[in-house]
């Protein structure tokens, strides 16, 4: 539990959680002009300056308002959906898998509480 510490966790590195005054463990609004969603976050030596990384595959249902970290990104498509005929990866209504993984994605994170 140390590592998920039971729901969804965004890292962050040392350097960027201090020019925003953010803690270990603070609950974060992840935001850009797309959307925004609110997680937890971890400060990590492990993370570069200017990125944050999400493992796991959490739900819609674990995000406050359902605001899951796909709605961040702008990507109108699922490119899995132009591999042909395969029935394992084929997307499937509100399965919300296979998903998109925009690594390019603009962010801005600012603390909004303990």
């Amino acid at each position: 539990l140390q590592l998920q510490r039971g729901g969804p966790l965004m890292f962050m590195s040392a350097k960027d959680a201090l020019q925003r005054g953010i803690h270990d463990s603070d609950t974060v609004e992840v935001s850009n002009d797309v959307a925004s969603f609110q997680i937890r976050a971890a400060v990590s030596p492990a993370v570069r300056p200017g990125q944050v990384i999400i493992y796991h595959a959490w739900e819609n249902y674990q995000f406050d308002g359902w605001r899951h970290f796909k709605s961040v990104m702008a990507s109108p498509m699922n490119p899995i959906e132009l591999a042909g005929d395969y029935f394992q990866i084929r997307p499937i209504t509100m399965s919300n898998y296979p998903g998109f993984s925009d690594r390019g994605t603009r962010l801005e994170v600012k603390r909004i509480g303990p």
